[in-house]
C-alpha cells in the first residue's frame, strides 16, 4: 500500500511539475515573442484604397455596385461617410506587428461589381499581446481606426466588429445592401441623414454588448432581420420614412434587452412573442391622421429577457 501511494504521489508531483515547466516555457517565449516585435507604441498609418480607375479591372465604375467586406477587431473603430468622388479612406493608430490592416480586391463580387475586402486584426497571439501589455505598461492598447466611405458610391456593404468599441454612421451613403454583424463591446449604429438608395433587405446581428441603433428610418430598409444574444439593444426608428411606404422588422433577442422607440407619425403593428422568462412591453397610440402615413410592421420574439416598444 506504501509504494502505491508513493507512485501514486511521485506521479502527481511529476505532473505538477510538467504543468509548471510548461507555462514557465509558454511565459518565457511569449517574453521573447513580444521583445522581438519591439516597441508596442501605437503609429500613424494613412492610406487610399481606390475604388474609381483601380488597375487590373478592380474599379467601380459610376454605374456598377461595389461590393465592401469589412472585418474590424479589437480597438476604437468609427466608420463614417467620405466625400463624394473620393476613395474609401483609412486613418488609424496602431502597433505594427502586434495587429495588421489588410486590403484585396478582386474584379467580381455577388453582385456583378468589383469586391473589396478590408481587415484589421491582432497579428500576434493574445498571450504576446497580454506580456506585450504587462511589459510596456499598456502602451500598445490604444489602437483605433477611421474608414471613411464616399457617398456617391454605390456599394452593397458586409460589416463585422468585435472586441472594441464602434461608432458607425452609414448616414447619406449609396447602400445598395447592408448585413452588419457587432459583438463584444458597446457600439453604436446611426443613419444620421437618409441613404440615397432604398435597400429591399438588411441583417443586423447583435452578440454579447450593448448596441444602439439612431434614425433607422432614414436608412430606408424595406425588409429588416435583427437578431441579438447575451446584451441589450434600442432601436430609435426616427427618421425620414418615405409616404405611403411599407416596411417589415423583425426582431429576435434572447438573454438581453431589446427596446425600440416608435415615433408618433407612424402607423405601428405590432406582433410578439415571448418566453416564460421574458416579457413584453407595448404603449399603445392613436394611428396618425394622414393616409399615406408610412406602415411600419414589427415583430418581437424575447426569450430570457424583455422586449419594450414606446411611442414618442
Amino acid at each position: 500500500m506504501k509504494k502505491l501511494l508513493l507512485v501514486v504521489g511521485v506521479g502527481c508531483l511529476s505532473v505538477v511539475l510538467l504543468v509548471v515547466v510548461a507555462v514557465a516555457g509558454t511565459m518565457a517565449w511569449a517574453v521573447y515573442q513580444a521583445r522581438q516585435l519591439g516597441d508596442p507604441t501605437p503609429t500613424r498609418v494613412e492610406r487610399t484604397i481606390p475604388v474609381r480607375d483601380a488597375p487590373a479591372g478592380a474599379a467601380a465604375a459610376a454605374d456598377e455596385t461595389l461590393d465592401l467586406d469589412i472585418d474590424l477587431s479589437e480597438g476604437m473603430f468609427t466608420i463614417q461617410p467620405g466625400p463624394a468622388g473620393s476613395d474609401v479612406r483609412v486613418e488609424a493608430n496602431y502597433a505594427e506587428g502586434y495587429y495588421e490592416l489588410v486590403e484585396a480586391r478582386e474584379p467580381a463580387g455577388p453582385s456583378g461589381g468589383p469586391r473589396m475586402s478590408i481587415v484589421f486584426r491582432p497579428a500576434a497571439s493574445f498571450l504576446v499581446r497580454t506580456v506585450n501589455a504587462m511589459l510596456s505598461g499598456g502602451r500598445g492598447r490604444d489602437t483605433s481606426l477611421t474608414l471613411s466611405i464616399p457617398q456617391d458610391l454605390p456599394v452593397d456593404l458586409s460589416l463585422r466588429v468585435g472586441l472594441g468599441e464602434a461608432r458607425i454612421d452609414l448616414g447619406g451613403l449609396a447602400l445598395t445592401g447592408l448585413e452588419v454583424d457587432l459583438s463584444m463591446g458597446n457600439h453604436a449604429l446611426d443613419f444620421s441623414r437618409p441613404v440615397s438608395r432604398e435597400i429591399a433587405d438588411a441583417e443586423l446581428q447583435f452578440n454579447m454588448g450593448n448596441i444602439t441603433v439612431e434614425h433607422l428610418g432614414n436608412a430606408r430598409i424595406r425588409r429588416l432581420d435583427a437578431s441579438g444574444s447575451m446584451g441589450n439593444v434600442q432601436a430609435d426608428l426616427g427618421g425620414d420614412w418615405q409616404s405611403g411606404t411599407e416596411t417589415e422588422l423583425t426582431f429576435r433577442q434572447s438573454m438581453g434587452e431589446l427596446r425600440l422607440e416608435v415615433p408618433r407619425s407612424l402607423r405601428l403593428e405590432v406582433d410578439a412573442e415571448g418566453s416564460t422568462t421574458g416579457e413584453n412591453v407595448i404603449q399603445s397610440a392613436e394611428a396618425p391622421d394622414d393616409p399615406e402615413a408610412p406602415v411600419v410592421r414589427v415583430r418581437l420574439s424575447t426569450s430570457m429577457g424583455s422586449s419594450r416598444v414606446s411611442r414618442y
